[in-house]
């Protein structure tokens, strides 16, 4: 926050700032779920295919996990499972462990280039001498 506001030139457009940095949180909110929810769909997938690429039915209560949307919800009912083979259920946990390996790779090389990015910043100093319409000025006479 310190950072946009000691880029405004103009100490009246600072509000305006404010809220292009909340604008900017938001955007970027949205397009890390997206990203994250499509890498961990997509692998998800990938490390089910040995049970669901081969056309065998899935034991009825991991059934759910043929569709790798409905996985995230899945992740509580793990602890129940009790009727499913070792073997299914190994396959099942390195899905999800892939998975979210991968999205921190993703995250990781996301955060590096913005590391990068931030090193092409200008310094701007946050002293100045303009106080805005609403800054308190000390009358004349005191």
């Amino acid at each position: 926050m310190i950072t946009v506001l000691a880029s405004v030139r103009n100490v009246n457009d600072e509000g305006l700032a404010a809220g292009m940095l909340v604008t900017a949180r938001f955007v970027g909110s949205l397009l890390g779920l997206a990203i994250c929810s499509t890498v961990f769909n997509s692998m998800f997938e990938r490390g089910m295919s040995p049970l669901t690429g081969t056309g065998a039915e899935l034991p009825e209560s991991i059934s759910v996990l043929r569709d790798a949307s409905q996985s995230v919800g899945f992740i509580p009912r793990m602890r129940e499972i009790h009727d499913v083979d070792a073997d299914v259920i190994r396959v099942v946990t390195d899905a999800y462990e892939d998975a979210f390996h991968i999205i921190w790779v993703v995250l990781a090389a996301i955060a590096g280039l913005a590391a990068a990015l931030s090193l092409l910043t200008r310094q701007n100093s946050l002293e100045k001498e303009d106080v805005g319409r609403q800054g308190w000025k000390v009358p004349e006479g005191s």
